[in-house]
């Protein structure tokens, strides 16, 4: 099997573990200016004065976070091409991957098109710009648990993985974890305005957006230097003489 796939492919999913949160912060955080969030008690005229100030910096930084929302489908199938060896055929662990990387994508994509949606008609009423606002910032960070399965998978397949070079080593299973219990603060924010529990405070946004920022290069690095195993034995194999036995 390892000598039949597409290393290159399986490295372009590797490599999308740093171009997906890449083009996020280029977009989201550098073009667009939506860090610190506006205040979750922000007026309407506030929310309409921060799109317009920086309407081309919101239009273009929100491209480029949804080209980064594409990113998690190669990272995602990568991944589930190495939870199905551990597995040993295309099972629920491999599956739930998938469904979890395209929630991950459909997060990633959507809160985009609400700001670029408020940014269209920055002439609008300023109560439909902010509940653009609103619905984009409480998806944003509110609607992590559709993107839930793509880190418990990974931490169980950590633990299930009893190869000599496992992809995943037991402590990036701790990570995940750890991880998914670092994003539940952001389901809090549909009950606070203010505080630690709001949309921009320290437990629902700061602590959750280090998590997010740390777990993949940590993800990169694994899956890279797995491709390379698997590139490796492919080599070793192709230098075989032709009559020996593979």
């Amino acid at each position: 099997m390892d000598t039949k796939v597409n290393t290159r492919i399986l490295m372009f999913g590797a490599w999308s573990a740093l171009f997906y949160p890449g083009l996020i912060i280029a977009g989201w955080l550098f073009m667009a200016g939506f860090v610190p969030p506006p205040l979750p008690i922000a007026s309407p005229s506030d929310i309409v004065t921060q799109y317009q100030g920086n309407l081309f910096g919101i239009r273009l930084g929100m491209v480029i976070t949804m080209f980064g929302a594409m990113m998690y489908m190669p990272l995602g199938a990568t991944v589930s091409y190495f939870l199905t060896r551990i597995e040993g055929f295309f099972g629920p662990l491999s599956a739930l991957q998938l469904m979890g990387a395209m929630g991950a994508a459909i997060l990633t994509f959507y809160p985009p098109m609400w700001w670029l949606i408020a940014a269209f008609r920055p002439d609008r009423s300023p109560e439909l710009t902010q509940m653009l606002s609103d619905a984009s910032w409480l998806q944003w960070v509110g609607g992590l648990t559709i993107y839930y399965p793509a880190l418990i998978t990974i931490g169980i397949a950590a633990f299930m993985d009893k190869s000599a070079e496992p992809v995943f080593p037991r402590w990036f299973g701790y990570v995940s974890f750890w991880m998914a219990l670092m994003l539940i603060p952001g389901q809090f924010i549909f009950f606070f305005k203010s505080g630690a529990f709001a949309w921009n405070g320290l437990l629902s946004f700061w602590f959750a957006f280090a998590a997010f920022g740390a777990w993949f290069p940590i993800a990169f690095w694994l899956l890279r230097r797995a491709v390379l195993r698997i590139e490796g034995r492919a080599a070793s194999l192709s230098a075989l003489p032709a009559h020996l036995p593979v």
